[in-house]
């Protein structure tokens, strides 16, 4: 933190020169990481710095948008963030403002690469629509005890986070929606084909004798919110990624699936994690990264985020996969088949990659197919139910390596269809990976033989980065729906939805 005389010299200094200076003033003062100040400092020398910012109100946003070169540009109005491109000589007048809370430096992001593996042959039966072994193989996600997706008693919006979305591919659904933040580019042209190939894993229609099919092979019982938060080229930025966020949730997605990552953890993208996921009860899903070792990779390893890894076809750990104690699940991620484009987004076509970008679909695949059968289930309450439906793989109990385990769809499913949601805490503080908590409205004790030192009422980094801290506010209990959120079903629902509208969608009613 600041020493006491430098946030002293600070507060004289606008008190010689006139400013007003309140209570507010203060505590930003104060609570201004030093660190923050040294990073920062980089960047002085250079003629414009990208920054993410979070403010206090009007007068803050103000001067935002007076030292932007374009302006300020909205990541979350609700969380008020935004993204700034500052002459790098100004950065210092954006950390000593009152209405600036925080000032982080807008770090690249990037599509994670996918690791070709020698060839294998296709261990499923030779159709003209291929079910991926990842779907019915012997250590694929186990969708065979499901009921069929027509019996789903919601909706789920799946939002893919990613280069974007081929909706003209002949074995997508071509109903979706979706958000670009940046000025070139289109969410519903995907010339890199990576965000295409992960959307195929989720949702690639099946029974049309063509390609492949998906977990969610139904285009009637789900759709698509598309955010492109990287640009073709596979990259983009903290700013872009948490913008088509905001943009999912705004838009009533209750699943993200984000196969990316890049730069240090930040304390304003964690937050939005954290006020999604408890505010609004959203779920992500986070690749754990491709680079073979136990680096934390970000966002997967936030604690509001599932962190993903990936096994091969003979449920082995993949060489690529990163291991470390925010690993929280495993899906199958070596040669996996799935729809892509190729020739600049102009054909639509398949290809076999792999990568832990590959198996995080599976497992948010999973958890909007099982979520579908139980409306009433929180997300907190779905994420239990994966990871005590696991199956356990490696070292006995949670391992850096798996998590808690593969994800398994008919086990998850038959635990909430025997136990129903409440079996599970519908709220507690995330922690993420093996320290996750998954206990019964009655406990608050880790799911695991780990015992979390921290209270229940902050949030906190993983211990491997003490500098991290998360907002230290409490998640507010939910022990029943008091109202059912947008996009959730209503159908014969006695509980009133939040917003007072259900209305009818396709063969079932959401509240809107």
């Amino acid at each position: 933190m600041l020493t006491f005389n430098l946030a002293i010299a600070i507060l004289l200094t606008r008190v010689a020169q006139g400013q007003e200076i309140d209570t507010e003033d203060i505590v930003a003062t104060f609570n201004r990481p030093s660190e923050e100040i040294a990073s920062l400092q980089d960047y002085a020398d250079e003629e414009y710095a990208d920054l993410v910012i979070k403010f206090y109100g009007s007068k803050g946003l103000a001067k935002a948008n007076e030292l932007s070169k374009n302006g300020a540009k909205y990541i979350d109005k609700k969380l008020k963030t935004a993204a700034v491109s500052v002459k790098g000589s100004d950065i210092s007048s954006l950390l000593d403002d009152p209405g600036i809370e925080l000032v982080e430096i807008d770090y690249l992001v990037y599509a994670l690469p996918f690791h070709p593996e020698p060839a294998r042959s296709f261990r499923g039966r030779n159709l003209a629509e291929e079910a991926p072994w990842g779907i019915d193989g012997e250590f694929g996600i186990d969708l065979a005890g499901l009921p069929p997706p027509n019996e789903a008693k919601w909706n789920p919006i799946i939002c893919v986070v990613d280069t974007g979305y081929a909706t003209l591919h002949p074995d997508l659904p071509s109903h979706a929606e979706g958000y670009n933040p940046y000025t070139s580019g289109r969410w519903d042209v995907d010339k890199n084909g990576h965000g295409t190939h992960c959307a195929g894993t989720i949702g690639a229609i099946g029974g049309n004798n063509r390609g492949v099919t998906s977990i969610n092979p139904d285009p009637s019982q789900y759709s698509f919110y598309i955010g492109k938060g990287l640009n073709d080229n596979g990259s983009g930025s903290n700013s872009g990624v948490m913008a088509s966020i905001s943009n999912c949730v705004s838009n009533g997605a209750k699943i993200i699936s984000m196969s990316l990552g890049g730069g240090p953890p930040s304390t304003i993208v964690a937050n939005q994690f954290q006020s999604h996921y408890e505010e609004d009860g959203v779920l992500f899903v986070a690749a754990a990264g491709n680079d073979g070792n136990s680096a934390l990779s970000y966002p997967a390893s936030y604690p509001h985020v599932i962190s993903v890894a990936a096994h091969d076809i003979d449920g082995n750990k993949a060489s690529f996969s990163q291991y470390n104690n925010q690993v929280e699940l495993s899906g199958p991620g070596v040669d996996v088949k799935s729809t892509t484009t190729s020739n600049n987004g102009k054909t639509y076509t398949y290809a076999t990659w792999s990568g832990t970008s590959m198996a995080t679909p599976h497992v948010a695949g999973v958890a909007a197919r099982v979520w579908s059968y139980f409306p009433n289930c929180t997300n907190h309450q779905i994420r239990s139910a994966l990871i005590k439906a696991a199956v356990d793989a490696g070292v006995p109990g949670c391992d850096s390596m798996f998590g808690f385990g593969r994800v398994n769809a008919e086990r998850a499913y038959d635990l909430l269809a025997s136990g129903g949601c409440n079996q599970f805490s519908a709220m507690e503080t995330a922690l993420g990976g093996c320290n996750q908590p998954t206990g019964t409205p009655s406990s608050t004790s880790s799911p695991t033989a780990h015992s979390p030192s921290q209270s229940p009422s902050s949030s906190v980094a993983p211990s491997s980065d003490p500098t991290f801290v998360l907002s230290t506010s409490s998640p507010t209990p939910r022990p029943t729906l008091k109202c059912i959120p947008k996009g959730q079903s209503c159908s014969g629902a006695t509980t009133p939805c939040c917003s007072g509208k259900c209305k009818k969608k396709g063969n079932t009613k959401l509240c809107s």
